[in-house]
């Protein structure tokens, strides 16, 4: 990695930064991707293009519901005391702590795991640890394309399908600044293999059985579509018609 200066950058090649299970995998990983970081950002190429640019995509309404949780509830958000400021703050739990909490109970035990496509024996660092963890589970449901390491650990596996097998919306796409501006819907292009099912619809059925389907748009996953898209002026009903839309973007 170089080190010259932003206007160096600008008339030569800026740096790319791209990491993930190579140095995340480390017993020593966060101090090296900050060391990364660190080191991408002094070069001066932060959001250049040829680098990591940021884009900004379409303003659709989110639907991960984090704004709904209590600044108490979201206090719970394991690893919290420890990181006040990281990933928890942001109601993202890391593996390690995940893993304590099974093993160890701290600082509340978790007895029930339900994953989509989380393989964690290898995309986490402490692959014996998170093997002890998924053995101590009480029940533990892995939903993926295959079998892998993790899933070898479930009570039930459940088959999921590819994106060709069922629908999904993108908002935006990194390959340029135009692309940035696209919303589309993927059709599906064959019916589903055997008895495997969309991660959406699993995760909807879930929510019926639980009780709790008017959190997730009374089961049914078009309308919760519409209502990320209605910011847009938009609805699923123009994406089917369309092979994708452009949407204005504020600078």
């Amino acid at each position: 990695m170089s080190h010259g200066s932003k206007q160096a950058h600008v008339r030569g090649a800026p740096d790319r930064y791209h990491d993930w299970t190579g140095i995340s995998q480390h017993s020593n990983s966060t101090q090296t991707e900050r060391a990364v970081a660190s080191l991408y950002a002094l070069s001066g190429s932060y959001d250049l293009v040829g680098g990591n640019r940021v884009r900004r995509g379409p303003f659709y309404r989110p639907v991960n519901g984090l704004g709904a949780l209590s600044p108490s509830q979201l206090s719970k958000a394991l690893g919290a005391d420890k990181r006040p400021i990281g990933p928890p703050a942001m109601g993202w739990v890391t593996a390690r702590y995940m893993y304590l909490a099974v093993t160890e109970a701290k600082p509340y035990p978790i007895r029930v795991l339900v994953a989509f496509g989380t393989n964690l024996p290898l995309s986490q660092a402490d692959s014996a640890l998170a093997e002890e963890a998924l053995k101590r589970l009480e029940f533990y449901a892995h939903c993926d394309l295959f079998e892998t390491p993790a899933a070898r650990f479930a009570d039930i596996f459940l088959p999921v399908n590819t994106p060709w097998e069922h629908e999904g919306i993108r908002f935006g796409f990194e390959i340029s600044d135009e692309a940035a501006s696209l919303v589309q819907l993927r059709q599906r292009v064959v019916e589903p293999r055997g008895e495997s099912r969309a991660d959406n619809d699993i995760v909807f059925d879930l929510a019926c059985r639980l009780g709790i389907k008017d959190e997730f748009f009374g089961g049914n996953l078009e309308a919760g579509w519409n209502y990320m898209l209605e910011p847009l002026g938009l609805s699923l009903a123009d994406l089917r018609a369309s092979r994708g839309i452009k949407c204005e973007i504020d600078s």
